[in-house]
C-alpha cells in the first residue's frame, strides 16, 4: 500500500533515519576514538583535533 505524504514529511522521514544512522554507527566510533586519545600523551596540540 502507498501512502501519500508531503514533501517535508519525506524529508522528515530521512532526517531521522540519517540520525538513527549517526547515533548507532558514527557516534559511537567517534567516541572510542576520543577514549583512546585520552589514553595516550599527546605530543603537541595537534593531536587533540
Amino acid at each position: 500500500m502507498l501512502v501519500d505524504v508531503e514533501p517535508w514529511e519525506a524529508e522528515w522521514c530521512l532526517e531521522i533515519v540519517e540520525a538513527l544512522f549517526d547515533h548507532v554507527f558514527v557516534l559511537p566510533a567517534k567516541n572510542r576514538e576520543r577514549l583512546e586519545r585520552l589514553g595516550q600523551e599527546p605530543s603537541d596540540s595537534t593531536d587533540l583535533n
